[in-house]
């Protein structure tokens, strides 16, 4: 989708997950964000073989005030748009389409603000996505969801709690 993420260097993700699961990497956790978007799932040394076991987890935060998918699309097929109907269709289901076609992953709102807390111990790692409502919005909401995952030690398994 994008070539300026890992989409744009599948080879090179596909090594620097082999070489981890190659050294026998215990419950790696990657924490990242600048995607715009709320995403938690398995990372696999090969993610194009569907059984292949995980080698970690990774969770990515939505930013509180850059640009959602919605808003992007917003500005690039504005209302009244001959594109509109089409960009709103595909932003209506990108979510349920990623996961459809991506079985690693295991939660995705394209459509967020907001920010992730995590709690790390020795047992596990717990990680809230909060979401808030649009900045952009007179009317601003506040926080409008919470979402709470679980994964823990040597699972390398996503659960949402």
């Amino acid at each position: 989708i994008n070539c300026d993420q890992w989409d744009g260097y599948r080879s090179e993700r596909n090594a620097i997950l082999s070489e981890l699961a190659a050294a026998n990497v215990q419950s790696l956790l990657v924490l990242t964000g600048d995607i715009h978007a709320f995403f938690a799932s398995h990372l696999k040394a090969d993610f194009d073989a569907g059984a292949a076991p995980s080698v970690g987890v990774e969770y990515v935060t939505a930013g509180i005030s850059s640009a959602s998918l919605k808003q992007l699309i917003d500005k690039l097929a504005p209302a009244g748009s001959s594109l509109r109907a089409v960009a709103d269709a595909w932003a209506t289901g990108a979510d349920a389409a990623l996961r459809r076609t991506n079985p690693h992953l295991v939660f995705a709102d394209s459509n967020a603000y907001g920010f992730s807390v995590a709690r790390i111990d020795a047992q596990e790692t717990r990680v809230t996505f909060v979401q808030l409502g649009d900045p952009t919005n007179a009317k601003y909401g506040g926080v409008i969801a919470r979402t709470k995952f679980r994964t823990k030690v040597g699972t390398n398994q996503i659960e949402i709690v």
